[in-house]
């Protein structure tokens, strides 16, 4: 059996290898050599509150005799 192969599709391949090569270590230095500084950098931009901000209270259903079942 022959091979058949295009250079077209070695131009593909290899262009594709190269984008996935610099995807994984672009995600490399952003997770591992810089992810404790983004991680920092995210932490500073939500503000916590110190207590709880309200109390929603309870929800009951009611039963045909009357009687408050919580929910």
């Amino acid at each position: 059996m022959k091979k058949i192969t295009h250079p077209r599709m070695k131009v593909i391949s290899v262009l594709l290898i190269c984008v996935g090569l610099f995807l994984i270590s672009r995600l490399y230095f952003l997770q591992v050599i810089n992810g404790e500084e983004l991680t920092m950098k995210a932490d500073r931009q939500y503000v916590r509150p110190n207590q709880s901000v309200f109390d929603r209270g309870a929800i009951f259903f009611n039963t045909k005799d009357g009687e408050r079942i919580p929910a």
